[in-house]
This record gives C-alpha cells, sequence and structure tokens, in this order.
C-alpha cells in the first residue's frame, strides 16, 4: 500500500495568468505557497484485474477508459498502471471549486503513488518529465 500526501495551495497574485491562451500572448507569472491542508492519495493492488477508484463516488471498472473520473483515468493511463488497483482519495478540506489548486496537487499525488507502486523513487530521474521552460524566462 503505498499513500502520498500532497499540500494545496493558495495563489497571491497571477491567476491565470499561467494559461497557454494568456501567457503566450503576455508571459505569466505566479505567485503562491503551500498551505498545512492536503489531498491523500492510498493505492494498492487488487487481487483481481478490476480498477477501483473512491473519491466523493466511487467506481468499479474492467477497463480504464471507462473510468469517469478524468485525472485518476489519465494519470493510470500516463503511468501505463493496468487493472488491478485501488485508487481512494481523501482531502482536509472540500475539493471541487476552492482555488487551492485541488485537481493539480490530485495530479501530482497520483503520479507520486502509482510510479511508487511500480517502484520508481522520486530520486530515479527515468520517470520524471523536464519541466517545460517558459518563452519569457529566457
Amino acid at each position: 500500500m503505498i499513500i502520498s500526501k500532497t499540500p494545496l495551495r493558495i495563489s497571491f497574485t497571477g491567476g491565470g495568468t499561467d494559461l497557454e491562451s494568456f501567457s503566450n500572448e503576455h508571459g505569466g507569472a505566479v505567485v503562491s505557497t503551500a498551505i498545512d491542508k492536503s489531498i491523500y492519495v492510498v493505492v494498492k493492488r487488487r487481487f483481481d484485474h478490476k480498477i477501483r477508484a473512491a473519491y466523493s463516488r466511487t467506481e468499479i471498472v474492467e477497463n480504464v477508459r471507462e473510468l469517469q473520473h478524468e485525472l485518476i483515468r489519465e494519470t493510470l493511463i500516463q503511468t501505463g498502471t493496468g487493472g488491478g488497483v485501488d485508487i481512494v482519495t481523501f482531502t482536509d478540506v472540500p475539493a471541487e471549486g476552492t482555488g487551492l489548486g485541488s485537481s493539480s496537487a490530485l495530479t501530482v499525488g497520483l503520479l507520486n503513488a502509482l510510479y511508487a507502486l511500480q517502484g520508481f523513487r522520486p530520486a530515479q530521474s527515468s520517470w520524471r518529465r523536464k519541466p517545460a521552460k517558459s518563452k519569457s524566462a529566457g
């Protein structure tokens, strides 16, 4: 069983300037900080080939493409995690619409937990991607 804890964040200024539609024309910068509230992701191998995703609702599917939760579905695809996995998420605050970066935190937590389930460790650069270089960063 893998448990991942990812902090939520508060943005002070620049929210939305990181969107490609804006930053391509004007550049962008966001000032934010982590807070003491988090999203928790628990992943565990199952004894069958199904995928169980429990968040504000619970889905049990045979194939990853059947998952309704877009972030969980796409993260499973990105990491090459097939079936046979339980995923449960918890949060310290309501997750939708809070402006605390919950979607980003969930994605980071899922990637961290699913890669760890496969035996990768954060220090291994083989699964890390280089960050996109900002055009305005020079």
